[in-house]
């Protein structure tokens, strides 16, 4: 059973093949009446119908209730959303000191900057604070290449130019059965990427932790599998499956924010 199984997962997403099946509940007599009789149905018509309505009428309340929140804001009539969007973009692409002295210097504010991944190991950071070394590994559903945050004596490194974490520079330069890209669309692939990803900084750091945000992979056990071929279990660590991300981004940066506020004593 368990070398069946095996075969099965690794022949997913291997074709290219789309299925979709269609399944049906027949009712039986009675429960057809009482469906009937309570206008069940006819709810559940009415409700898809109004849907789009409602839709519409929500969108806009949210779009004036954000626009009238943020009028009160002195400062967001002066800033250019566009161009602070564009100008984080740049940030992901280039480096985190330029782009936060110009906007620092167009706006007159502190301005604090922190990828994705360097804000989540800091705040899942918070939840574990027995952990002082931690690599918060994000691998999104599709993407061939992810990001890691780093945490050493429960500090962010994110190295000369914020290029710590950047595992897109080395991992499509390793040997891997397919391009990062194909490997990202089966379950199979997206292991062998979160485990080739995962080396380098388990045998240069030596976390004592790992958070690891990764929807194709859901067991643990098969990346620590994965990890013992290459390295003794003495050496693993401690690995939390993370089944979102997101509020550990936001607990993350506030975290700097206040951090940032306390170290120039405007706090």
């Amino acid at each position: 059973m368990e070398s069946n199984n095996k075969i099965f997962t690794e022949t997913i997403g291997t074709s290219s093949i789309a299925k979709t099946m269609r399944n049906s509940l027949v009712p039986t007599e009675s429960t057809k009446r009482n469906i009937e009789k309570n206008g069940i149905i006819i709810d559940d018509q009415l409700r898809a119908e109004k849907r789009q309505q409602l839709k519409e009428i929500m969108d806009e309340y949210y779009r004036t209730y954000i626009d009238n929140k943020l009028s009160n804001v002195a400062l967001t009539r002066t800033i250019d959303w566009k161009e602070l969007f564009q100008a984080i973009e740049d940030n992901y692409k280039q480096n985190t000191t330029k782009t936060k002295n110009e906007l620092e210097k167009k706006y007159h504010i502190d301005v604090v900057i922190s990828n994705n991944a360097n804000a989540a190991v800091v705040g899942f950071s918070l939840e574990h604070s027995e952990y002082k070394n931690i690599i918060f590994h994000s691998q999104p559903f599709g993407f061939g290449v992810g990001g890691q945050g780093i945490l050493v004596n429960g500090q962010v490194v994110s190295g000369k130019e914020g290029i710590a974490g950047e595992i897109r520079f080395f991992l499509r330069r390793m040997q891997l059965s397919d391009d990062c890209e194909k490997l990202a669309w089966h379950q199979t692939g997206v292991k062998e990427l979160v485990i080739k990803s995962l080396l380098p900084v388990i045998s240069i750091i030596g976390p004592e932790a790992i958070a690891l945000f990764s929807p194709m992979t859901p067991d643990k056990e098969e990346i620590k599998e994965g990890l013992l071929s290459f390295i003794p279990q003495e050496f693993l660590p401690e690995i939390y499956i993370i089944k979102e991300s997101w509020y550990y981004m936001l607990d993350g940066i506030t975290k700097l924010c206040l951090d940032y506020l306390n170290e120039n004593e405007q706090v």
